[in-house]
């Protein structure tokens, strides 16, 4: 009995659960020299309708501790309501005999109350709205750099002329020039009234006026 007495279940006080879900740690002291296996830690639940041990009223886990040491082993649980529910680790043996004294503690159960999921979906929402907000910012910010002409294109448009002459006023322009080329030439002084003077030899008989 005495040797029987160094492997012990570690006592607990209240422990506190916050939400639907939680693990519930149980240790195991091994005081012994030599290592003890061949041993089962039960957790059990006294409120099934409120607090859940491995999705049923108990569960079982395999322990194997080594001499000297200790293991700590772990339980899922599920909260079901609100409140306390107490809760007994036992180890036993592997044909069911119950293995040195029990160990019962209380389990205080919280959920999140309406109030607190309220916050949290309004902080949810305000981040889903900043998040958006940022993104029609952006995608304005990219319109209105499309819109505004680059660096290239404002360079050219200083260089070229105020008034640039299209292709069909050059033409036309072209054309009068040579047109007004091709004209003849006008006399700068009017036709004589007389006509010339003949240059041919004057006939006999003729009075030649000198």
């Amino acid at each position: 009995d005495s040797l029987a007495d160094q492997v012990k279940l570690i006592d607990k006080s209240e422990t506190k659960l916050s939400g639907r879900s939680a693990t519930i740690p149980v240790t195991v002291q091994n005081n012994l020299v030599q290592g003890v296996d061949h041993l089962v830690l039960r957790l059990t639940s006294l409120s099934p309708n409120r607090l859940e041990i491995g999705g049923r009223a108990y569960s079982e886990q395999k322990v194997e501790v080594s001499g000297g040491h200790s293991q700590t082993v772990k339980f899922t649980t599920t909260a079901n309501a609100n409140g306390r529910a107490s809760v007994i680790a036992q180890l036993y043996t592997v044909d069911g005999q119950p293995y040195g004294d029990a160990v019962q503690f209380d389990v205080r159960v919280t959920e999140f109350t309406a109030t607190v999921m309220l916050v949290i979906g309004g902080g949810v929402l305000l981040l889903v709205l900043a998040g958006f907000r940022m993104y029609t910012q952006r995608k304005r910010a990219a319109a209105r750099e499309a819109e505004e002409p680059g660096p290239d294109e404002a360079d050219g448009a200083a260089d070229a002329p105020e008034n640039p002459q299209s292709p069909a006023d050059r033409l036309t322009e072209e054309s009068g020039t040579r047109a007004g080329a091709d004209a003849p030439q006008q006399p700068s002084d009017p036709t004589p009234d007389t006509a010339a003077e003949s240059a041919d030899p004057s006939g006999t008989g003729e009075r030649v006026d000198r």
